[in-house]
């Protein structure tokens, strides 16, 4: 099974729940905090993928990921229903307020509380993530509220302060601005036909990218986060067949290659 083929929302959770079953060496553990905390999202990578009316009450469900950058060990997911009904909407219209759902059935305004059965669902902390960026501590919400801002700009802003887990006293917390790569797994496009728009463009060539226009600084990351490019070169050679997200400045794309 290759991951990198696979959905962010089903390939981590694969990739936990197969690694803890099969390699006994990859300790992992749904934990409890002995105290509150920050989390540190300074530039996180986030993926957003949009599933439609899952729940059937007419409302949109998003899949919500940030992965840690080098030199940082936090991360978070979430799983919310939004107001807006299609993709092309964004995730929120302006600020949106999302409260704990009190059971499994997700209404508008709600996210999904930090849950396993085989695999991670719901709204979790997640940290000490290793060199394949999967992580082996993860703290689950019970409660509190999340706001989500759409910007306007291509950029949101995530704002939370979550419960610790059942019978806890502790809170954690965090807040991150930035672009999310956004991911309509209702209908997905062909991503390699898309481009960027402003003043970028990329090409993909093979197992190589070319960009052209106005690019500035470049980085290129696989689809579990792991940086595998950052300079301003236009002509980028990539370490294998995959998915790869390519950020420069405010604008964000997602490429195949085999």
């Amino acid at each position: 099974m290759h991951f990198s083929s696979l959905p962010v929302k089903t390939a981590f959770a694969l990739a936990v729940a197969i690694l803890q079953t099969f390699f006994p060496g990859y300790v992992a553990h749904s934990a409890q905090l002995s105290g509150d905390i920050i989390l540190n999202l300074e530039n996180a990578d986030c993926v957003a993928e949009f599933y439609g009316d899952t729940y059937g009450e007419g409302r949109a469900t998003w899949f919500i990921m940030m992965f840690p950058t080098e030199g940082h060990s936090d991360g978070f997911q979430t799983e919310i229903v939004s107001r807006n009904r299609s993709f092309s909407q964004g995730i929120v219209t302006g600020r949106a307020r999302f409260t704990c759902a009190p059971n499994n059935n997700l209404w508008t305004g709600n996210y999904k509380k930090g849950q396993i059965t085989s695999m991670l669902t719901g709204t979790w902390y997640l940290t000490d993530f290793d060199d394949e960026m999967l992580p082996h501590t993860y703290y689950p919400s019970a409660g509190g509220d999340m706001y989500i801002t759409n910007n306007e700009d291509g950029t949101y802003t995530f704002e939370f302060d979550f419960e610790d887990c059942y019978g806890s006293s502790y809170t954690w917390k965090g807040a991150w601005t930035g672009t999310p790569l956004l991911e309509d797994m209702v209908n997905p496009a062909d991503i390699n036909d898309v481009a960027y728009g402003g003043s970028t463009s990329i090409k993909v060539d093979g197992r190589s990218i070319k960009l052209s226009g106005r690019p500035g600084k470049v980085s290129v990351t696989d689809i579990s986060g792991r940086t595998v490019y950052s300079g301003y070169d236009c002509d980028i050679d990539l370490p294998g067949p995959g998915y790869y997200i390519v950020k420069s400045g405010k604008e964000v794309m997602k490429i195949f290659t085999e």
